[in-house]
């Protein structure tokens, strides 16, 4: 099925029409489907889910700039959130120029279409707690989920591209834990077995994190775990914050640790051509491999849901 938004091709601005070889689903797409964060989001239905493209330029607007042609391929991620008329699940997509890249030849379509969303989340994410790109930050980093989205290309990108000589995080054992400790992790913790908290819980703020990653819905169980001056970003919603929030301050009257800490709200990704350009090449320049658990047909999508 052809997406609806190909008849407007004809009176678009600054936009081209691409044929779609590789999207990217993310768990986000079923978290929403069933309800989470429906207090803060409001989708139109019929809705086409999708955030990451990787394709073939087939259209150009009359007025669009000499930036992109005909049979150009490219990758990005869409602006703003999947709707009925901008999903990338469709074998054709209109999009702005300015989220689209052209690819690296060197760049399969389904390596392309699984960087932009959580490679950008996942740098943002550590730059929202301070650290820097490109630096040698010997941080210490918790990533919460890592065998997930953002968290298994968190975990590469805070060693290789920020620079942390510690990384820990959170996965259940078996393929998972095999999965993480190859991507670079250098402490494992079973959260089906053990309380994260407290297998990592020291009283030497050496031991503790500058910066831990909430991909999941646990902010509230991490203010012990924070160095000074130490901080934690979550992409799960304002809720998981205010929990961690009122939690940092029951941990600072009951064990009086004063500790400083910065807290990050859910983080909103731009998805500009120029960052997207900015954290891919840095991601493939630096080695860091892309893994494509399984491929589904358009056809077959909605079993990618279910898988």
């Amino acid at each position: 099925m052809r997406h609806p938004s190909i008849l407007q091709i004809g009176t678009c601005d600054a936009r081209s029409l691409a044929r779609y070889d590789s999207v990217n689903h993310h768990t986000s797409h079923r978290k929403s489907a069933g309800g989470d964060q429906a207090a803060l989001i409001g989708f139109d239905w019929p809705r086409v889910i999708g955030f990451d493209f990787s394709g073939v330029v087939v259209e150009v607007a009359r007025d669009c700039d000499d930036e992109f042609k005909i049979g150009d391929r490219v990758f990005g991620m869409i602006a703003g959130l999947p709707e009925k008329d901008r999903g990338c699940a469709a074998e054709y997509l209109i999009v702005d120029t300015e989220v689209c890249v052209k690819k690296p030849d060197s760049i399969s379509h389904a390596e392309a279409a699984s960087v932009p969303l959580v490679g950008i989340t996942a740098v943002m994410m550590l730059e929202a707690c301070g650290l820097k790109l490109g630096s040698k930050s010997d941080a210490r980093v918790l990533v919460l989920g890592g065998a997930g989205g953002v968290g298994s290309i968190a975990i590469q990108i805070a060693k290789k591209l920020f620079g942390a000589s510690f990384v820990a995080t959170t996965a259940s054992k078996g393929k998972k834990e095999t999965l993480v400790k190859a991507l670079g992790a250098d402490l494992v913790i079973d959260y089906r077995s053990e309380k994260f908290e407290t297998k990592l819980a020291s009283q030497d703020d050496s031991k503790l994190f500058d910066a831990i990653l909430a991909c999941t819905n646990e902010a509230s169980r991490c203010p012990t775990l924070l160095r000074k001056g130490g901080a934690m970003c979550s992409i799960i919603g304002s809720d998981d914050i205010r929990t961690f929030a009122l939690s940092s301050l029951s941990e600072s009257k009951v064990k009086k640790k004063h500790h400083t800490c910065r807290c990050c709200s859910r983080v909103a990704s731009q998805p500009f051509g120029i960052q997207t350009s900015r954290i891919s090449n840095n991601v493939w320049y630096s080695n860091i491999p892309e893994f494509v658990c399984w491929r589904f047909t358009l056809q077959l999508f909605l079993g990618c849901t279910q898988y």
